[in-house]
């Protein structure tokens, strides 16, 4: 569990698996929903922000700037779905397609690493934990079945 919330990759992986959650309980876009906050929060911290990274709509409208602990909020408030192997797949896939070693990392990496969230994805990362589906990660490695291409 506390590699999970060691490094940038296990915090992204926490914090869509909570997205996944909510949006498989509640597929409709809310104003005050954990989708909406991270998408918000996500822009206002990424580096990119204005340059690389736009919101496109009513130019003259203000975005709301919405605090890690809202999210972190939001987060806790929403019910954890059950853990399977396809979840799984895809909250990893997410994860590792929004890393950036080459530069620095982008605003919804950055929310995940803010302090004001580490609660909120603790319980998250408790719960896959939990899962049998994720007990292979922590299981020693079987070297002779590895492979190696040259």
């Amino acid at each position: 569990m506390e590699m999970l919330l060691a490094g940038p990759r296990g915090r992204r992986l926490l914090l869509e698996f909570a997205l996944a959650s909510e949006r498989q309980r509640d597929p409709e876009y809310r104003e005050e929903s954990l989708t909406a906050g991270v998408f918000l929060a996500s822009y206002h911290l990424d580096p990119g922000k204005g340059t690389s990274v736009q919101l496109f709509g009513d130019v003259g409208a203000e975005t709301q700037e919405i605090s890690p602990a809202e999210i972190a909020s939001r987060m806790g408030a929403v019910p954890l779905v059950e853990v399977t192997p396809e979840l799984l797949r895809d909250c990893v896939a997410e994860s590792v397609s929004g890393a950036r070693y080459w530069q620095e990392p982008d605003g919804t990496d950055i929310l995940a690493g803010m302090p004001e969230l580490a609660a909120s994805l603790r319980r998250v990362a408790a719960h896959l934990a939990a899962s049998p589906h994720t007990a292979w990660w922590s299981a020693p490695v079987e070297e002779r079945l590895q492979w190696q291409v040259e």
